[in-house]
């Protein structure tokens, strides 16, 4: 969408380190979902169809992704200026879950500032 930007969250050590020489160097690290629209995502590079990796500037096989789906759902997105989400996707429970809970913390807190800021002092 206009505006706005995706980051990814937990893809593990490999593309950390990658996206830190990158931008240790003035670069940008971009890839694509490797699958062609509408077929689901590939966990493996061995799914990923060979015409894609052809094209490909370079090709790191590091194993099948840690988080997949049966469905082969993409990622989950969640959308935090509104705190909705926008897709359901891979670990969305546990997103969900880890979400909700977070919401609920900062609730508390925002009661426990608001009782205080009421308190004699």
């Amino acid at each position: 969408k206009d505006d706005t930007i995706a980051t990814f969250f937990g893809v593990g050590r490999v593309l950390t380190l990658v996206a830190e020489l990158a931008r240790s160097e003035g670069k940008l690290v971009v890839g694509s979902s490797a699958n062609a629209a509408g077929t689901g995502n590939n966990y493996r590079l061995q799914d990923v169809p060979e015409a894609m990796r052809e094209r490909a500037d370079l090709v790191l096989d590091h194993g099948q992704a840690v988080y997949t789906s049966p469905d082969k759902l993409a990622s989950t997105i969640l959308d935090l200026t509104r705190g909705t989400f926008l897709r359901r996707g891979a670990a969305f429970s546990e997103i969900e879950a880890l979400y909700q809970a977070h919401r609920a913390r900062q609730e508390q807190a925002h009661r426990a500032l608001a009782r205080a800021a009421r308190a004699p002092a």
